[in-house]
């Protein structure tokens, strides 16, 4: 089984404090609860929590977000956020796939074709969505899951 959280309960934290909260009281808890169900329900299961994926570009956090989010923020939330989970894939004794590793940061991304600036009549490509991956993207992230099962000795 793997598992993918944090990324909509973390996105809109504006400081640490805000992560830190959301993990003690949300986050960790559920970690916790979900293992035990799932072991209960079969001792044998293997369970790996997924890392956060790499974001997009600022132009796609722009377009997506405008002001209430950045993609310094976010990456600062991840980080924290990581920084948790590998002490809890210890301490759960669980697996841990890096999706974040898998995906392509520039180019993993959809993008738009626009005006390099409102007075330009020069196009350029730009990131238009900040967390949701292109197919390409997707691919990619499933290719660190496929690995990750294909070699993790356990399944």
């Amino acid at each position: 089984i793997i598992i993918s959280l944090g990324v909509n309960d973390i996105f809109l934290c504006k400081s640490d404090r805000e992560v830190d909260r959301l993990w003690k009281n949300d986050i960790y808890p559920y970690m916790r609860q979900m293992v035990a169900a799932f072991r209960e329900a079969d001792p044998q299961v293997h369970i790996a929590f997924s890392t956060i994926t790499q974001v997009g570009s600022q132009d796609a956090f722009g377009q997506n977000y405008q002001c209430r989010q950045n993609r310094w923020r976010w990456r600062l939330n991840v980080d924290r956020y990581h920084r948790k989970l590998f002490r809890v894939v210890k301490e759960l004794n669980v697996g841990l796939v890096p999706v974040y590793a898998s995906i392509d940061g520039e180019h993993g991304f959809p993008t738009v074709t626009e005006t390099v600036n409102q007075r330009s009549s020069e196009l350029c490509q730009r990131q238009s969505n900040a967390l949701h991956p292109s197919p390409s993207g997707y691919a990619q992230i499933g290719d660190v899951m496929y690995c990750y099962l294909r070699h993790d000795p356990i399944c």
